[in-house]
């Protein structure tokens, strides 16, 4: 087992510790979520939602441990990620820290960075083309798809965080509208890598999210729609796609 490996391990456990650690010590006083609840924010999902984290560090952990078995010395998809899992890690962490200590401007650039650095590991592993079985897609593919996914939204979330502490409805348009907005945004962002990476788990995750935000702002109907309306979109063209490559495995069973 290399030390990039061993360094891997080190780097996730960092993260789950010091997330763990971030609520319950908590940091500066007060848990990520008292420091959300200060910003009233309309795309926020409920807390709910927040569950996935999760799921995303259960599948990081298959990566993890996948990654230092030794049949996976000459793994080239673990190698293609190199160094990238570690930054993010440390982006990570950073993140946890610049939030609770309420450097928000700060949380903008970290959360970015961690943003940048998961596509990047996400295009290493050329999701729409790799030939994996499935136990090894749990092991490669779901966990970049899946956390890519919810940092794309969470991004989306913190920046909309950045903005109301600068009070933007007195800057240039009100929260509905930017949430309007960063909702159809979001959905744009999923269906493309829908289509263009073949990829369901990262699009599900916005339905996840949607779902969350559109019971959350039954009230604000123009919101609660375009979030319904933006899931109900991405399943249809999951399904699409789904009936679209099992009719063409068909065709070919009879050539």
């Amino acid at each position: 087992m290399n030390l990039k490996r061993i360094l891997n391990i080190l780097a996730f456990a960092g993260v789950v510790v010091v997330n763990w650690l971030a609520d319950y010590l908590p940091l500066n006083g007060q848990t990520t979520e008292e420091i959300s609840d200060k910003f009233p924010i309309l795309f926020t999902p409920p807390r709910y939602v927040f569950a996935i984290w999760g799921l995303i560090y259960l599948f990081l952990l298959f990566f993890v441990i996948y990654q230092i078995l030794p049949k996976q010395d000459d793994n080239i998809y673990v190698e293609r990620i190199g160094n990238a899992f570690i930054l993010s890690c440390l982006f990570n962490i950073a993140w946890i820290f610049s939030w609770h200590y309420e450097y928000f401007l700060l949380s903008i650039i970290l959360m970015v960075a961690l943003l940048i650095t998961l596509v990047f590991i996400y295009s290493k592993l050329e999701i729409a083309s790799n030939r994996l079985f499935f136990g090894e897609k749990a092991c490669i593919n779901f966990p970049f798809s899946i956390y890519l996914g919810w940092i794309t939204i969470a991004t989306i979330g913190n920046l909309s965080a950045f903005l109301y502490s600068l009070g933007y409805e007195n800057l240039f348009i009100g929260q509905e509208l930017w949430t309007e907005i960063a909702l159809i945004l979001g959905g744009v962002i999923a269906l493309l890598v829908l289509f263009l990476r073949k990829d369901a788990f990262y699009s599900l995750v916005f339905v996840w999210a949607y779902v969350g935000i559109g019971m959350k702002n039954l009230t604000i109907t123009n919101i609660s729609y375009i979030a319904f309306g933006m899931s109900g979109i991405i399943v249809l063209s999951i399904l699409f796609m789904l009936i679209r490559r099992h009719s063409r495995r068909r065709k070919y069973m009879f050539y």
